[in-house]
Order: structure tokens, then C-alpha cells, then sequence
């Protein structure tokens, strides 16, 4: 069994609080004037940016941190949708039981 040392943490802890923190001050300098400007210009299509603000807003962190990994990753995204059936598909299957009938106990 290895002994817990809290010393050993609290680099941990720093480079965290660091990287977060580096992250909010760039995602708020560059949001907030986005933000502002697209509440108070109207342009034509503004529709279109406001749907995607609405939409990242209503998606779960994970969700959204995993597209951009894609967009942003070496390879790239992905260059074709994986097959439902394959075993590697693990997501979409779980869904897909999550939302059947049979998980509500009706039938």
C-alpha cells in the first residue's frame, strides 16, 4: 500500500488553478466583446451566430470540449461516422438504450 503525500499534491494543484485560470482569462477576453457585439449589432444573418451561442450554452461541457478536440487535434475530425453496431460504438448504443421503452418499464 503507498503512503499519501499531501506535499506531493500541491504542484498538482498550482499548475491546475494556473491552467484554468489562464483559460477563463482568455475564453472572457475574447467572449465578452463577442458577446456584446452580438447582442448589440444587428447584421443580417445574426440568426445563424445566436442559434450556435444558444446551442453550445445547451450542450454538456463534454460534449462540446470533444468537438473541439476533434477540430482541433493532428488528424483532425473524423473522416467518416462510426457504424452504430460496431463494438466501438459505445456511446450511441448506450443511448439508444437509455432512451428505449423498455428502461421506463413499459412496453
Amino acid at each position: 500500500m503507498s503512503s499519501f503525500d499531501p506535499a506531493a499534491v500541491w504542484p498538482v494543484v498550482w499548475l491546475t488553478l494556473r491552467v484554468a485560470g489562464t483559460a477563463l482569462l482568455l475564453a472572457a477576453l475574447a467572449g465578452v466583446p463577442l458577446g456584446a457585439w452580438l447582442a448589440l449589432v444587428r447584421f443580417r444573418g445574426r440568426r445563424l451566430p445566436v442559434a450556435l451561442v444558444y446551442t453550445g450554452m445547451g450542450l454538456p461541457p463534454v460534449v462540446v470540449g470533444l468537438v473541439v478536440y476533434l477540430v482541433l487535434s493532428r488528424s483532425g475530425p473524423p473522416r467518416e461516422i462510426p457504424n452504430p453496431k460496431s463494438q466501438n460504438s459505445v456511446g450511441i448504443s448506450d443511448l439508444g438504450f437509455g432512451i428505449s421503452p423498455e428502461r421506463w418499464g413499459r412496453r
